[in-house]
């Protein structure tokens, strides 16, 4: 029978997390012709976790155009089977001319989804007559990375025990561990009345760290192989523990000589 060790990683989206941000820009131009078909400029942003999602977009554009009114400009990105298009300006609602500069920042509509995405910034002028380009595309993707439920060691396998006793040494240590980013906030319970914790809960900021003690009272069970467990509940995941393990062992009949 020996010591046992396990990291259990689990994930879940958490609203304590740790903002982040994908930034690029596009600088070439791209041509806007006056036959109502799509002029775009595109950013492929990556790098963010697979688990990270959209909390704000911020925006810059210029756009060379003789007669902006003639202009529908919108920023669009394709994911889960559809287009997901946050209109900035309809034909008509912008009277300047010459050259657009336009800053736009937290713009919500994306939040929830991956930041891990092709971005569109696209113009499209439907009224003959003038023509332009778009010469300028940058983006900032801030996004939220979650808390990961991280839990190092915390098994004991304490072999044979006889009936009515303890073993030896009864208490050894679990340790929580947020592996991710944010707050990992939770708790930590016994689901076996044999086994009994320090204490129930926790708080932890990025890497650090919480041990609890765990102490096994077999003084009461009956002859039998038992499996005690933790449930552990948090923000960042959540997991049955097998904790301890134990054999309570009736003590044998032994008759010696006793015959004549």
């Amino acid at each position: 029978m020996k010591n046992l060790s396990i990291l259990i990683i689990l994930v879940v989206i958490s609203l304590n997390v740790q903002s982040q941000q994908l930034h690029d820009y596009n600088p070439y131009d791209s041509n806007i012709s006056d036959n109502c078909s799509n002029a775009q400029s595109d950013l492929k942003l990556s790098g963010a976790p697979y688990d990270a999602v959209i909390n704000g977009v911020n925006l810059y554009f210029e756009i060379n155009h003789p007669k902006h009114s003639d202009l529908k400009i919108w920023i669009t990105s394709y994911y889960s089977n559809s287009w997901h298009d946050v209109i900035l300006y309809n034909q008509g609602s912008l009277q300047s001319t010459g050259l657009l500069k336009i800053s736009k920042t937290n713009i919500t509509q994306w939040n929830g989804a991956s930041p891990n995405q092709t971005w569109y910034l696209v113009a499209k002028d439907c009224v003959t007559g003038n023509v332009g380009y778009i010469s300028f595309f940058e983006l900032w993707v801030n996004y939220n990375s979650p808390p990961v439920l991280g839990i190092i060691d915390g098994s004991k396998d304490f072999g044979d025990v006889g009936l009515g006793t303890n073993p030896s040494v009864r208490s050894f240590p679990i340790t929580i561990k947020n592996t991710g980013q944010g707050i990992l906030i939770g708790t930590i319970v016994s689901q076996d009345s044999w086994l009994a914790l320090s204490s129930t809960s926790f708080s932890l900021t990025e890497n650090q760290t919480k041990t609890f003690t765990i102490t096994a009272t077999t003084s009461s069970l009956s002859a039998g192989s038992y499996t005690g467990y933790l449930k552990i509940t948090s923000n960042g995941g959540g997991a049955t523990h097998p904790a301890a393990m134990v054999n309570i062992v009736s003590p044998d009949l032994g008759i010696i000589d006793g015959s004549k």
